[in-house]
């Protein structure tokens, strides 16, 4: 059976006004994915590529942007097309580019509450989850979970305790997802088509 997600409430889909974004013409432009097996087709190669950057395990990208985005169905869009920011990473003063406003949960004093907040948007898949890697390594709070990368759980939980989210679940939400029956079952699939080959 497919993991319990989070609720992710739709998105504003307001861009900054003076940074109109521009996007690739992939069929990741489509607003939602069909099935969790068309998302993990479409970002399992570029996981692959991100997990042999961070020495992870690329189960746990994928599982990741399964839990941030609902399996691609609640991507922050931008008139219509994919912000390609499939692991909710935030647009603060340091972002050079462009971001979209959506309403997020965060979970603060003991539960959850509804806040605005803005987030990055890149003009491709690709580049999203290349941003991830990026992000990760060019935070010093994220030390420790790079040096736990071999170990899925506590790579997993150094990421949580750095404060990556405020869910205090999240390590073990990601993991759930990672060993279902939903995300394994895609998998077999691409393997038997034969669609594993590296993103260009």
């Amino acid at each position: 059976p497919m993991p319990q997600l989070p609720h992710r409430p739709q998105a504003t889909n307001t861009l900054t006004p003076h940074t109109p974004a521009t996007h690739a013409s992939t069929p990741a432009d489509a607003t939602i994915w069909a099935s969790p097996e068309d998302f993990v087709t479409d970002i399992w190669p570029h996981a692959q590529r991100a997990a042999q950057n961070l020495n992870v395990n690329p189960h746990l990208i994928v599982a990741q942007a399964a839990l941030e985005t609902g399996w691609g169905q609640h991507v922050p869009m931008t008139d219509g097309k994919s912000s390609f920011n499939f692991f909710g990473i935030k647009a603060d003063q340091r972002w050079p580019g462009h971001y979209v406003e959506r309403e997020t949960m965060e979970y603060e004093s003991n539960q959850f509450s509804r806040q605005q907040a803005r987030f990055r948007a890149y003009d491709s898949m690709a580049e999203g989850v290349n941003d991830f890697v990026d992000f990760l390594k060019s935070q010093p709070r994220y030390r420790n979970a790079l040096q736990n990368a071999h170990d899925d759980r506590n790579f997993l939980q150094a990421l949580q305790h750095a404060g990556y989210a405020t869910d205090p679940n999240y390590a073990d939400k990601i993991m759930r997802i990672a060993r279902s029956e939903t995300l394994q079952n895609s998998l077999t699939k691409l393997k038997e088509n034969g669609q594993l080959p590296l993103a260009s």
